[in-house]
């Protein structure tokens, strides 16, 4: 999975490594605005 954030890569890997233990910030804010608690399992 690649996150881009206005064309740049921000955090690439694995999708569950990407939305389960984001590194970066923007990535982590992102995912806070369209996940909801639970909805990986």
């Amino acid at each position: 999975m690649v996150f881009m954030d206005g064309g740049v890569v921000v955090e690439a890997g694995p999708a569950k490594d990407v939305i389960g233990n984001p590194q970066e910030q923007r990535t982590k804010d992102f995912l806070s605005r369209v996940l909801h608690p639970g909805q990986l399992g």
